[in-house]
């Protein structure tokens, strides 16, 4: 399974043989980012992971194998984190456009929260984060990604999301540029999500330190 956030074991448990049954994630979008985790569900046999590794490395991508089966895995609990304290941080007052460049210009990611988010798929967002919920992943979704939900502003698809677009499914960048106000903005905020969230799966010994970096 490509799930991003359903646990392994979960999904296993529907088929007649969860020994060969194992969770191979890819990150969107695969042809430019060339990597896959790779998660054990509990009757997940070694020989099934194996099978797994052997394939991400015949398509030249890098893996993480994880040694237990959490929601969301690793990158999605660390990618909630931190797009959830950009949606706090605008239920705060700040700016899109400002917080956007805050990540790109002082941090120097290639997109800022709110325009990967609207990439994504707000209602994929929406729908991902109250699974990880439901099964015990701690957190308090924001009532503005509710609402938008709601509202069907789901961003590229819908044509409406945090920027407004020419039509639904039309992809175009953001002018995002550098401002005085992006300094007003504590893009690290969102970093310590991140990393608090890091400590945790390399506390419970889901990943080790290097394998999160």
């Amino acid at each position: 399974t490509n799930t991003s956030t359903i646990p392994i074991s979960e999904l296993a448990n529907t088929t007649s043989r969860p020994e060969r049954f194992a969770g191979l994630h890819f990150i969107n979008p695969p042809v430019l980012i060339h990597f896959v985790e790779i998660i054990k569900g509990d009757e997940t046999s070694d020989e099934c992971i194996a099978m797994l590794i052997g394939f991400a490395k015949s398509i030249g991508f890098k893996y993480l194998v994880l040694k237990k089966d959490v929601p969301g895995f690793l990158l999605n609990r660390l990618n909630a984190r931190h797009w959830i304290e950009a949606v706090r941080m605008l239920e705060e007052g700040f700016d899109v456009r400002d917080i956007d460049a805050a990540q790109r210009f002082r941090l120097g990611f290639p997109m800022g929260p709110f325009e990967l988010l609207d990439f994504v798929g707000l209602d994929v967002v929406y729908f991902a984060v109250n699974e990880m919920v439901k099964r015990g992943f701690d957190v308090q979704v924001p009532n503005l990604l509710k609402r938008m939900y709601e509202e069907r502003k789901w961003g590229l698809k819908t044509g409406v999301g945090f920027y407004n677009y020419s039509k639904p499914g039309a992809y175009a960048r953001q002018l995002v540029l550098p401002s005085d106000k992006m300094y007003e903005v504590n893009p690290y905020r969102m970093i310590a999500a991140v990393v608090n969230e890091a400590s945790w799966l390399v506390r419970n010994d889901i990943v080790t330190a290097n394998e999160v970096d």
